[in-house]
């Protein structure tokens, strides 16, 4: 049966962001990217044998093998890029402008992400393409660049490390206190030091340190936040939040990392701050009808 489909993505019926974004993306790439018209690896491969059988050109069987695997290798990277735009196109949003991303940024993306075939680090690439459509600058060529040679595994111990992130002053900031406490238990000093190593956060690892990181300045009210649930608390003098801090890399990729709340450490935190004398008070949510 022959297979009429010539692309992965599917433009009708999508939102014009999402028509924006694949239009740009083919525009950035030039012709030879164009997600809903480049022909499939087997017309591909029927082709090049047609051009070959009625040319002169006299090739050896390794470089006729080379050749195989040229259009082998392009066509499975061309499908890993148009899934990666498909699923970018159903993310973003209405109010997107795609056609504000840098041609440079969106030609070094794809140069990084299309030999990633794993499902799970293509859905990580997708949500940055669609949140760099959303806010074009929101994610740094040197974070594209460090997240190419990150794997599954680093992937998921960065989504498991962000559970412990809270919202303090509109910053995202890592609260790493003590990893020998029960509540850290699904973490360890080595998963801290090799997300250190590969640039996602700084981590001090000598538990002997008076402290960490920390926020120094005058008394005022701090405003934190933990996937919705809101506080305020009096910061008298200097605040400290830990052993670890999040780098540039590791505060844009934490904002679509899909970690998830814990309320078992939402609890150790609010005990923490109180027993420090910050006074943490709950914000009431409100509810409308």
């Amino acid at each position: 049966m022959s297979d009429n489909k010539t692309s992965l993505v599917d433009i009708t019926g999508l939102s014009q962001p999402a028509t924006k974004l694949i239009e740009r993306v083919s525009d950035a790439l030039g012709g030879g990217f164009k997600p809903w018209q480049v022909k499939r690896v087997a017309r591909a491969e029927a082709e090049a044998a047609q051009i070959l059988a009625a040319s002169d050109l006299q090739i050896t069987d390794m470089q006729a093998r080379g050749l195989e695997r040229l259009i082998v290798e392009g066509g499975k990277q061309q499908e890993n890029m148009e899934r990666m735009t498909a699923q970018a196109a159903q993310q973003v949003e209405n109010d997107t402008k795609p056609e504000d991303i840098e041609e440079d940024w969106l030609t070094n993306f794809f140069d990084k992400a299309r030999n990633y075939s794993d499902t799970e680090m293509q859905s990580l690439w997708a949500k940055i393409l669609a949140g760099e459509a959303t806010t074009p600058g929101a994610f740094s060529r040197r974070t594209v660049n460090q997240v190419s040679d990150m794997d599954r595994s680093d992937a998921q111990l960065f989504t498991k490390v962000c559970t412990f992130i809270w919202t303090i002053d509109d910053t995202n900031t890592l609260l790493v206190f003590d990893v020998k406490t029960g509540v850290y238990k699904s973490l360890s000093y080595m998963d801290l030091t090799h997300l250190d190593d590969i640039g996602f956060l700084d981590f001090h690892v000598d538990p002997s340190a008076s402290f960490g990181f920390s926020i120094p300045g005058d008394p005022r009210l701090l405003v934190a936040d933990y996937y919705g649930r809101s506080l305020v608390m009096e910061k008298v003098g200097r605040f400290n939040f830990g052993r670890a801090m999040l780098t540039e890399t590791g505060k844009q990729l934490a904002t679509i990392c899909g970690s998830a709340l814990s309320s078992e450490f939402y609890e150790y935190v609010i005990e923490r701050w109180a027993n420090e004398g910050l006074n943490p008070t709950p914000v009431p949510t409100n509810h409308t009808s």
